[in-house]
């Protein structure tokens, strides 16, 4: 398992605000954008991180297969940028590198942080 380069929070209007206990980890740009379509398509696999008690990420649930019905294209995605943690297999989050978003004639638009 490679270190994921993001780690990817799905955030939707009429949630609010998301705990990030748990977050996606992604490798690429592009597989962020596969990633939004994913879940606006009706399901997603992805690499799971659960924060630990001592603030690191590590890796939780991977290869994992998620149902998305009730999506919608205000829904968004962000990305954090990933660091090593104290140990080798852990991880920090990040600032926010980029959002993803839906844009007016269905394509994802990119936005930096």
């Amino acid at each position: 398992m490679n270190k994921p380069k993001y780690f990817a929070i799905y955030n939707d209007p009429s949630h609010g605000s998301h705990d990030a206990e748990y977050v996606m980890g992604v490798g690429s740009l592009p597989d962020a954008r596969g990633t939004l379509q994913a879940f606006y398509g009706g399901g997603v696999w992805s690499d799971e991180y659960r924060r630990n008690k001592d603030g690191f990420y590590v890796p939780w649930n991977i290869a994992n297969y998620t149902l998305t019905p009730g999506t919608s294209r205000e829904d968004y995605l962000d990305l954090h940028c990933v660091s090593n943690g104290e140990t080798p297999g852990t991880y920090l989050m990040g600032d926010l590198a980029y959002r993803l978003t839906w844009g007016e004639r269905g394509g994802i638009v990119v936005e930096k942080g």
